[in-house]
């Protein structure tokens, strides 16, 4: 299966992917939460098959993308369900494989994470992201070479940042 056939594999659960989009559009949080949670268990069944992951790649990374980008607001609260939400579809994202089958998705998911999760989001959700996104940049090079400044840039930031915020959470 490419990224262009329209059947699922019969090891996709297809309906949970419907789901998915359905608890997101009803904001039903913890029902998403319960479907993100069993795909992310599952997510190296999809990633070892190279017949259903192209399809898993072209049903759930631009979804995950609009979880991230659009659907569930940034939480600084970790045990809030926006920050487990957001957390869980981190991780998914962080599972998948870097073979061929990603790299139409590779500069979605990059700027993504750039541009929603190292700018804006906790730091449990930007380490998560960091260390995927120094593997894309590993994997993916020649493909990803002009966004090497951004990336630059925002870890500029952060390390700029780091003593006002050790100051902030440790007051002498």
């Amino acid at each position: 299966f490419g990224p262009e056939d329209s059947e699922p594999p019969s090891s996709v659960p297809e309906e949970k992917l419907e789901n998915i989009q359905e608890f997101v559009k009803e904001e039903d949080y913890h029902k998403l939460l319960l479907i993100l949670t069993e795909l992310c268990d599952v997510v190296e069944i999809f990633n070892s098959s190279q017949q259903d992951y192209p399809y898993y790649l072209k049903k759930t990374v631009p979804l995950y993308c609009k979880i991230i980008s659009q659907f569930i607001p940034v939480s600084f609260q970790s045990n809030s369900l926006e920050h487990k939400l957001r957390n869980i579809t981190i991780e998914i994202l962080n599972r998948s494989i870097l073979t061929e089958n990603l790299e139409p998705y590779v500069v979605q998911i990059l700027e993504l994470f750039l541009n929603q999760v190292l700018s804006k989001d906790n730091e449990e959700n930007a380490v998560i992201a960091i260390k995927y996104v120094t593997s894309l940049f590993k994997n993916y090079k020649a493909l990803l070479i002009n966004h090497v400044d951004q990336f630059i840039k925002i870890i500029m930031t952060v390390y700029n940042n780091a003593p006002e915020l050790v100051e902030k959470t440790f007051p002498m």
